[in-house]
């Protein structure tokens, strides 16, 4: 169930614009940035018996009133109340995710994919940037073409087009005096 990691980025950003009226962004395929830095992340787990699902669990870590991070996040990771300049209550946050993620869900049992990754796509930066996917032990370097209805990253790469339904992504910077910048990871 592809679609729920995307659902779920839409709700939460959808949520944080209304509250905050903060501009997040998405990133391949399961973070949501703001300034660049990682303000949410969502990880799904599911069963499966016999080849048919059993459950999905959706979990989605929003940084929301953190005021500092560790040495070596703070350069990528960001909380909603340091990019606002104040608190939010945790509470009102969950009930605007869970609403929205509600609505977005009725739209996927009747299999509208189109629509959440229409607008998944409508907020990501990623499409043209220089990005690399990480699978195991090897690396893929290329300008990301796309993200395709199926929830794939299409890269364009030396080698040709390369599309990934898994992996880690960082977005390439080549502004920085090495050229690249992983902290988009």
């Amino acid at each position: 169930m592809f679609i729920l990691t995307f659902a779920s980025a839409v709700a939460v950003g959808d949520a944080v614009r209304d509250m905050t009226r903060l501009s997040p962004t998405y990133k391949w395929p399961n973070d949501i940035l703001v300034s660049s830095k990682k303000v949410c992340g969502i990880l799904l787990e599911s069963s499966f018996t016999s080849g048919n699902l059993d459950y999905v669990v959706v979990g989605i870590g929003v940084n929301v009133n953190q005021k500092k991070f560790p040495e070596g996040l703070s350069d990528r990771a960001t909380s909603l109340s340091l990019e606002a300049g104040r608190d939010f209550d945790r509470e009102s946050l969950l009930l605007a995710i869970l609403n929205k993620l509600s609505s977005l869900y009725e739209g996927i049992k009747s299999r509208d994919f189109y629509s959440v990754m229409k607008r998944w796509r409508e907020h990501t930066r990623m499409t043209g940037k220089n990005v690399t996917v990480r699978l195991g032990e090897s690396v893929f370097e290329g300008v990301c073409e796309e993200i395709s209805d199926d929830g794939s990253i299409v890269l364009s790469t030396r080698e040709g087009t390369k599309k990934f339904t898994a992996g880690e992504v960082t977005i390439v910077n080549n502004n920085t005096a090495g050229g690249k910048d992983a902290s988009m990871h």
